[in-house]
C-alpha cells in the first residue's frame, strides 16, 4: 500500500485486476481450493481487497490514476509489472495451483535479461485487462471540497 501511495502522489497509472466476484467464478474458486472456502470466503477476500483499493485511491496528494479491472474468469496466475513499457522493467510471477496449501511458486522476470517471456507475460497482462470491465477510481484531490 505504501508503496502504491508514494506512486500515486508521484502522478503514476495504475491498473489492478481482480476476480469479478459473481458467484460461478467464486464457485470455481471453491473447487479449484484445498480446505473449507466457500463462495462466502472467497467473496469475504474479493470485497476486502476493494476496501484496501478504494483506501489506496484515497492516498493524499494523489496525482496518479488508479483503474480496477474485474476479470470474469479465474485466471492460471497472478503477476505484478513494475514499469512494463521501459527497457529496465520487471515481473514478479505467482503460478496457481490446485487443491493444495502449498506456497505458490514464483519467478521474476526482467525485460532486459528474457525479453521473450518477459513480452509473454506483458502481452498476457493486456488480454487479461482487455477481458476486463474497468472503472477509474476517483483519488483524494477529487474529494476536496
Amino acid at each position: 500500500m505504501h508503496a502504491l501511495g508514494q506512486r500515486l502522489t508521484a502522478g503514476a497509472h495504475i491498473r489492478i485486476i481482480i476476480s469479478d466476484p459473481k458467484d460461478s467464478i467464486l464457485e470455481e474458486f471453491t473447487l479449484r481450493s484445498q480446505g473449507v472456502t466457500g463462495i462466502d470466503f472467497w467473496r469475504a477476500r474479493l470485497q476486502s481487497t476493494e476496501t484496501l483499493i478504494d483506501a489506496l485511491a484515497q492516498t493524499p496528494g494523489n496525482r496518479g490514476k488508479l483503474e480496477v479491472g474485474y476479470l470474469p474468469y479465474m485466471p492460471s496466475f497472478g503477476f505484478v509489472m513494475i514499469n512494463p513499457d521501459q527497457p529496465y522493467g520487471y515481473c514478479f510471477v505467482e503460478l496457481y495451483h490446485h487443491k493444495t496449501t502449498e506456497p505458490n511458486p514464483t519467478f521474476i522476470l526482467r525485460a532486459s535479461d528474457d525479453p521473450h517471456w518477459y513480452q509473454f507475460f506483458r502481452k498476457q497482462y493486456e488480454l487479461l485487462w482487455n477481458s476486463c470491465r474497468t472503472k477509474t477510481l476517483p483519488n483524494a484531490a477529487d474529494h476536496v471540497n
